[in-house]
């Protein structure tokens, strides 16, 4: 079976709550992260399963106002019931994730 690729974005989450990223088997390439506010942000990011944090990403990363920061995964892969989950103390990230599936 050929994969196809594929863009997931998130431009709109509840402040202090893991919102899913990517909720499907996938396999991910690259997460970029857009602080479009003029105010530093936290962003947190895991992969779950269940409710369950099975690893931390990235954990406490301060993003300046108006910050881009690029994650080149190169094959971060989500199965079964998996997620892509990020975090944020205040709104104004906007999120896009290239990978395949």
């Amino acid at each position: 079976m050929a994969l196809s690729k594929k863009n997931w974005t998130l431009n709109s989450y509840t402040n202090d709550t893991w919102t899913d990223l990517v909720d499907e088997e996938a396999i991910i390439s690259t997460i970029i992260v857009n602080n479009t506010s003029a105010s530093s942000i936290v962003l947190q990011m895991r992969l779950e399963d269940s409710a369950s944090g099975l690893a931390d990403i990235q954990t406490n990363r301060s993003l300046t106002g108006e910050e881009s920061y690029v994650l080149d995964v190169r094959s971060l892969a989500i199965t079964g019931t998996q997620a892509l989950q990020i975090q944020a103390d205040a709104s104004g990230l906007e999120f896009l994730v290239s990978g395949v599936v």
